[in-house]
C-alpha cells in the first residue's frame, strides 16, 4: 500500500489516516485470509474421497474410547458401533454414514466428468456409487447383541451389497476409465483387498 502524506500542523490529521490506514491494511489481511479459506474449502470439495478417507481412519483411531477392550487385530470394524455400546452413534457416523456420503458425492462428480466415457467405466461408475450407498447403510443399520435380530441382518445385508457391487465396479474402472496404468493398478489393488 503507498500513501503520500500532506503534512499539516494538526497532529489529529495524521493520527487519523494512521488509523485509517492500519484499519485498511487489518481489512487486506482478513480478505487475504477469506480468500485462502475459500481455497482450501474449495479443495476439499473436488475431493470428497480424501474426506472420507480422512473421516474413516479417524474413526478407526478413536474406535477404543470409551471401550478400552477394543481391539482391531481381534474384532471387525463395524462391531465397535454395535447398538448400546458408548458413542457408537457417533462412530457409525465417522467410519460408515458421513465416509459413505462422500464416495456418494465423489462418485457423483465421476459420473458428470465421465459421460463421454466408455460403458464398462460408466457401468463401473455406478457400481462404485452403489457400493457407497452400501458403505453408508451400514452405519445407518449398526449391528445388535443378537444375530438374527432385523438391525444386526440388515447391517450384514448392506455390508454384503457393499463388497458384491464394490469388487466388479473397481474391477470395471480398471478396464474401462483410460486414466492410465497408475489408476488400473489402484482400481486393481482396491477390488481385490
Amino acid at each position: 500500500i503507498r500513501v503520500r502524506l500532506v503534512m499539516s500542523g494538526d497532529d489529529t490529521q495524521l493520527a487519523g489516516l494512521a488509523v485509517g490506514l492500519q484499519i485498511h491494511a487489518r481489512d487486506e489481511i482478513l480478505v487475504q485470509q477469506e480468500r485462502q479459506h475459500v481455497i482450501a474449502m474449495n479443495a476439499l470439495v473436488r475431493r470428497p474421497e480424501w474426506i472420507a478417507v480422512a473421516l474413516f481412519m479417524l474413526a478407526l483411531l478413536l474406535a477404543n474410547v470409551g471401550l478400552p477392550g477394543y481391539s482391531h487385530l481381534v474384532h471387525p470394524v463395524a462391531l465397535r458401533g454395535s447398538a448400546g455400546l458408548p458413542w457408537a452413534l457417533a462412530y457409525n457416523l465417522l467410519a460408515f454414514v458421513l465416509p459413505g456420503a462422500a464416495l456418494v458425492w465423489a462418485g457423483v462428480r465421476l459420473r458428470t466428468d465421465w459421460a463421454d466415457a466408455g460403458l464398462l467405466a460408466r457401468i463401473g461408475v455406478v457400481l462404485v456409487q452403489l457400493s457407497a450407498l452400501a458403505f453408508a447403510a451400514q452405519g445407518l443399520a449398526p449391528l445388535e447383541a443378537d444375530t438374527e435380530a432385523t438391525g444386526s441382518r440388515l447391517h450384514v445385508l448392506a455390508w454384503m451389497l457393499w463388497w458384491i457391487a464394490f469388487v466388479p465396479g473397481a474391477l470395471l474402472l480398471a478396464l474401462g476409465a483410460r486414466r492410465g496404468i497408475g489408476f488400473a493398478l489402484a482400481c486393481l489393488a482396491a477390488a481385490l483387498l
